[in-house]
């Protein structure tokens, strides 16, 4: 609450959601202000961002009923 009260851009922003595929296999949906944060770590990977929190559960479920990693479902949804 404080850096918004500081930086009153934050406080309009509108949230997104990143689904991260860690290492391990796990999936976590993070709530994300800032869309110029370049997320990268040996860790995880990024499979997608999202506008809405049910479309980042709707991705999450697909990837693990599909087994699907990011790479796998860039090509799922980037089909020409």
């Amino acid at each position: 609450m404080k850096n918004m009260l500081l930086n009153p851009m934050l406080a309009r922003c509108k949230p997104h959601w990143v689904v991260f595929l860690h290492n391990d296999g796990r999936y976590e949906i993070w709530k994300e202000y800032d869309d110029t944060h370049i997320w990268d770590a040996p860790t995880y990977e990024v499979v997608d961002y999202f506008d809405s929190y049910k479309e980042a559960q709707a991705c999450v479920k697909k990837c693990k009923a599909d087994n699907l990693d990011g790479d796998a479902w860039y090509d799922l949804v980037n089909v020409t």
